[in-house]
């Protein structure tokens, strides 16, 4: 809910902000505790679009006095088509600085795949539409077997031939 209002009022960079400085401070503390952990932290449209964006990041980074490795930055694929060159030049500057990006609601299609070309993506989340896209015979038979109990991402690239990892819900609890 607070999400839809700080859009509504023009406030999403701001509270991207926060949300990226409460993700660095939960970092910077597990690490203190020796628990270290890697934080999905999604980013909006007009938070990519502002500016200032990347120089916030690595304030916050700096901030924080925290690594960028275990941050993933999340963007939504529709974002990620409307800010591709800003987009772009981010993934540029804070990759150099350790942080990943991921492209979550991932859908099949020309701009994805260019998408995937031009962003060096560490993650893929995939839309819905996966679920419900038909599959091919040799996965549904793979997948109806009763050797097979559980398919990985790896599984799934080695086939299919993708060489970006996909989340899954399995994957998210490790």
């Amino acid at each position: 809910v607070e999400a839809i209002v700080a859009q509504a009022a023009g406030l999403m960079p701001e509270l991207d902000r926060w949300v990226l400085r409460q993700s660095l401070q939960l970092l910077h503390d597990r690490r203190a505790q020796g628990r270290p952990m890697r934080v999905f932290v999604s980013q909006s449209s007009r938070t990519l679009a502002h500016d200032t964006f990347i120089a916030s990041m690595l304030e916050a980074l700096d901030t924080a006095g925290a690594d960028g490795h275990p941050l993933v930055i999340d963007i939504r694929m529709e974002d990620a088509l409307l800010h591709t060159l800003l987009l772009r030049q981010a993934c540029a500057e804070l990759t150099g600085v350790g942080v990943r990006f991921c492209l979550s609601q991932f859908r099949k299609s020309e701009e994805a795949d260019e998408l995937l070309q031009l962003l060096p993506l560490a993650y893929l989340r995939l839309d819905m539409a996966f679920a419900v896209q038909p599959m091919p015979q040799s996965l549904r038979s793979a997948l109806s077997s009763r050797k097979t109990s559980r398919c990985s991402a790896r599984d799934v690239n080695m086939r299919y031939g993708s060489d970006v990892p996909f989340v899954t819900r399995s994957s998210m609890r490790t």
